[in-house]
């Protein structure tokens, strides 16, 4: 599979005097100036070996502090008005992801998606009902996420949204699933070796400290679907990315934070 870049951005201007608040995503001027990044990529990568990084971006960007908090609700409200049903459901499914009825306006969030590459290689048999490496494309998207985190600009951040849910009982062993329901899943792909092991445990960065061998190794098993559709999508030679799947509330999706390896 051919790997999804970022789509093109105006870079960042070099005097940012001019720069305004506008309407619909912000651009990576409008970051800059207005909510410049507070954490860099080693500081992301600590948060997340603890199991700590959405606590980190949500206290920050879930509040007043986020310049762009209320333009984003508004757009979002405004869009959402346009739909009989106005529900976060509606919004989400009919605008961001385009899986119900079009939205007659070109200029939707949903034109920004990234299309799924389709690889040559069997596709997910229709019998299974969870997300896997392999899902159909219909039944999966990756975009762009314009909610401006507090992340450095020479990182892109995405959400791979599923139909089927990617945390399921056929593959979350029973003894770990009210942790895996409480904590989500998260891994990292293509940086050094030392970015897979956690403090003070010494353990795999995959759970929470303190979490058994035989937990961790039951953790493993139900992210590795999650792990290797990133790895398709973001060559290890090429990115490395630090992903999350959220707890299993409404559609199962998986923000992923990829930066190029230079």
């Amino acid at each position: 599979m051919s790997t999804p870049f970022p789509p093109p951005l105006e870079p960042v201007p070099h005097d940012l005097s001019s720069v305004q608040m506008g309407e619909g995503p912000p651009t990576l001027g409008e970051l800059a100036k207005f909510y410049p990044a507070r954490y860099s990529w080693e500081e992301l990568k600590g948060f997340m070996r603890t199991g700590a990084l959405t606590q980190h971006l949500e206290t920050l960007d879930y509040s007043s502090e986020n310049p762009f908090y209320r333009k984003d609700i508004l757009n979002g409200l405004e869009e959402l008005s346009k739909h009989t049903d106005r529900s976060a459901t509606n919004y989400l499914v009919n605008v961001r992801l385009g899986w119900g009825t079009p939205l007659t306006t070109n200029n939707s969030p949903a034109t920004s998606e990234l299309a799924l590459p389709r690889s040559d290689s069997e596709q997910q048999p229709a019998s299974i009902p969870y997300f896997t490496s392999n899902i159909s494309p219909d039944n999966v998207r990756i975009i762009y996420n314009d909610w401006p985190y507090s992340i450095p600009l020479d990182i892109s951040h995405y959400v791979i949204w599923s139909r089927l849910p990617i945390v399921h009982p056929d593959i979350v062993h029973s003894s770990i699933r009210d942790q895996v329901h409480h904590d989500g899943l998260w891994g990292f792909s293509g940086g050094p070796p030392e970015d897979l092991i956690s403090s003070p445990d010494g353990q795999l960065a995959i759970a929470t400290p303190g979490t058994s061998a035989e937990a961790r190794q039951h953790i493993i098993n139900a992210g590795r679907h999650t792990h290797n559709f990133v790895v398709d999508h973001w060559p290890p030679e090429l990115w490395e990315v630090a992903w999350f799947v959220n707890p299993p509330v409404g559609f199962g999706h998986t923000p992923a934070i990829p930066v190029r390896i230079s």
